[in-house]
């Protein structure tokens, strides 16, 4: 027999971190800023043109790891909280079982003391 053991408190732990890697986008707020043109020449626009893609890629990229992270963050504590409840409704379950089985196992008791008298 296996068993599946999950540390609830580390798992949600992890996902606060995850979730914060990315909290500090100032870098990227600063890339947004407008830059000083490179020149009026031909070649110089074409550099221009391409640094500025380059930029916008990076923040776009930044933007979609810290939506990426933030989903991951909500998804291990989702899995966290699930394992969690789980865990504890199969005990109210197993508990609720046993309950019921003492009840029973007292009743035919008590049937068998009948039947001995």
């Amino acid at each position: 027999m296996t068993g599946t053991n999950l540390n609830v408190e580390a798992v949600k732990g992890s996902a606060a971190n995850i979730g914060r890697i990315m909290d500090d986008m100032s870098a990227f707020t600063e890339l947004r800023a407008a830059w000083p043109a490179l020149g009026d020449f031909d070649l110089a626009q074409q550099l221009q043109a391409i640094v500025d893609d380059r930029r916008t890629g990076v923040i776009v990229h930044a933007e979609q790891l810290r939506t990426s992270l933030t989903e991951i963050a909500k998804a291990l504590h989702k899995v966290a909280t699930d394992v969690e409840n789980t865990d504890e409704g199969t005990a109210e379950k197993i508990r609720a079982v046993v309950a019921g089985l003492r009840v029973r196992v007292q009743e035919d008791l008590a049937q068998l003391d009948g039947q001995r008298v």
